[in-house]
C-alpha cells in the first residue's frame, strides 16, 4: 500500500514549494511540484494537505520523558509512552536520555531499551535511534537539576560496561575536564558515538584539548556551564564563549521559550548560524501534560520538580529541570521569538541532528529514497500529522498507527 500527500507546501532542504509526496515501502518514492501524475495515485491512500506544510520529521537527540513517563522508569511501556507523546509534537526520531545515576541503575534501562526496540520501536510513535547517557561522568559543580552525588570521573572498567554494543548507546554527555574525560572522548568517537560536553566547567585551552579528543557538541547550551569568569583579576573564557568561538562545535539549544530569552536565541543564531545549531526539547515526563508536581528520573534517583509557567523547575525554583515542550513548540519559538527563517528553523531540528548522528543520507530530508519520516504543520506551526517510516502514528484520521506505506 502506498501513501500520497498532495495539495500542500513541501519543505525540502533548500526551498518551499507547492507539490506532492509519494511514500512507498517506508521510504519517499517521489517528490514533485504541483499535482502528481494520476498513475502515481493508483492503489495509494491519498491525503489532501489543504495547503498545510509537510516537512521532514523532527529528530530530537535529548529526551528524558513525556506523556507521564520517564526513560528512567526502565520499562518498554514507559519508552512507548514517551515515543507516542513526542510523535504528537512532530518528532519522528529520538534518543531516549538517562540522568546521572549509579551504574547499576542503568542496567534496567538498557534492558528496557532492548525490549522496546525489539517489540515495536517506532511502530506506534517516534523511532528510537539509540540511548543518550547524560552522566554519570559529569562535574558536580555544574550539576543543575541532576543529582551531584551520582556524578563521578570515568573509570576504564565502567566505560567498558556502559559502552557494550548491546546497550545501544549513541551519545554521551561528559565533563571532559574530569580525570579520564579526554580519553573517553576519543573512545566515544572511535566507536561512532557522539561525544558531547555538558554539566562541565571546562574552559580556555582545556576546551581546545577536548575538541582534539573527539568532543563535537555542547549539551543544552548555557545550562550546566560557565560563562566568562575571573582568576586573580584576569578574565577567562568559559564554555559559553568557547561555544561561540570555535566554529566546529555544534550547540544544542532548548528552544522552549523559557530556558533562553529571545535575545540569547537571536545571539546564538547570529554567531553560530543555522548550520551548527541543534534543537532539543530536553523534555521530562510532564511534556504534553499540564502544571503540577512531577519527578525527573525514577525511583531512588528521582528528583521532585514543579511544572509552572510552561517549564519544569526544582522545588526551590533555583534551576530549571528540563522542558515540557513538544517538538513543534521549538520550531515555533525559533520562527516567532528568535525571528529565524522557517527553513533554517526546520534545518536545526531535521538535517542538522541527522548530520550530527551520521544518518543524513536517510533522515532529515524530504528527498527521493529517504526514510518517510514526515511532519505536517498547520498555519500555527503545530503538528497535525506525524508519519514515521511511512506509517501515520499521530494525527490524520485519528491517532494510532496505520499500515499506509508498508507492504
Amino acid at each position: 500500500m502506498r501513501l500520497a500527500l498532495i495539495g500542500g507546501t513541501l519543505a525540502t532542504p533548500h526551498r518551499l514549494f507547492e507539490g506532492y509526496l509519494l511514500v512507498e515501502n517506508g521510504v519517499i518514492g517521489a517528490v514533485g511540484k504541483g499535482d502528481p501524475p494520476p498513475e502515481l495515485l493508483v492503489e495509494a491512500r491519498v491525503v489532501d494537505l489543504n495547503g498545510a506544510l509537510a516537512a521532514p520529521g523532527f529528530i530530537d537527540s535529548h529526551v528524558h520523558g513525556g506523556g507521564g513517563a520517564d526513560v528512567m522508569d526502565a520499562s518498554p511501556e514507559a519508552l512507548a509512552a514517551v515515543a507516542a507523546a513526542h510523535a504528537a509534537g512532530g518528532i519522528t526520531s529520538f534518543l531516549p536520555t538517562t540522568v546521572a545515576v549509579p551504574l547499576e541503575q542503568l542496567e534496567p534501562v538498557f534492558a528496557a531499551y532492548r525490549s522496546f526496540v525489539a517489540a515495536n520501536g517506532g511502530r506506534a510513535g517516534a523511532q528510537p535511534l539509540g540511548l543518550h547517557l547524560e552522566g554519570p561522568f559529569l562535574n558536580p559543580e555544574q550539576s543543575g537539576a541532576l543529582d551531584p552525588r551520582s556524578m563521578s570521573a570515568p573509570a576504564e572498567a565502567e566505560i567498558e560496561l556502559l559502552l557494550r554494543p548491546e546497550n545501544g548507546v549513541r551519545r554521551m554527555t561528559v565533563a571532559p575536564e574530569l580525570p579520564g574525560g579526554m580519553a573517553l572522548g576519543l573512545e566515544l568517537r572511535g566507536r561512532g558515538m557522539v561525544a558531547s560536553i555538558g554539566h562541565s566547567a571546562v574552559r580556555g585551552e582545556e576546551l581546545l584539548e577536548a575538541l582534539d579528543h573527539g568532543y563535537e557538541l555542547i549539551t543544552h547550551f548555557y545550562s550546566g556551564m560557565e560563562g566568562v569568569t575571573r582568576e586573580n583579576a584576569y578574565r577567562v573564557a568559559g564554555l559559553v564563549e568557547g561555544g561561540y568561538l570555535h566554529d566546529p562545535l555544534w550547540v544544542e539549544v532548548i528552544a522552549d521559550g523559557r530556558h533562553l530569552p529571545a535575545e540569547l536565541l537571536r545571539l546564538i543564531y547570529k554567531v553560530k548560524g543555522p548550520s551548527r545549531i541543534v534543537l532539543t526539547t530536553d523534555a521530562m515526563r510532564a511534556a504534553g501534560l499540564g502544571p503540577g508536581e512531577y519527578s525527573l528520573g525514577s525511583g531512588s534517583a528521582s528528583r521532585r520538580v514543579l511544572v509552572e509557567d510552561g517549564v519544569a523547575k526544582l522545588p526551590d525554583r533555583s534551576a530549571f529541570a528540563g522542558s515540557v515542550a513538544l517538538g513543534h513548540d521549538l520550531v515555533r519559538t525559533m520562527v516567532r521569538t528568535a525571528q529565524v527563517p522557517l527553513l533554517e528553523a526546520l534545518q536545526m531540528f531535521t538535517v542538522n541532528p541527522a548530520r550530527l548522528l551520521g544518518i543524513d543520507h536517510r533522515k532529515g530530508r524530504l528527498v527521493h529514497g529517504a526514510d518517510a519520516d514526515i511532519v505536517v504543520l498547520d498555519e500555527d506551526l503545530k503538528a497535525s500529522m506525524t508519519i514515521v517510516g511511512g506509517r501515520i502514528v499521530a494525527g490524520g484520521s485519528g491517532d494510532g498507527a496505520t499500515d499506509a506505506g508498508k507492504e
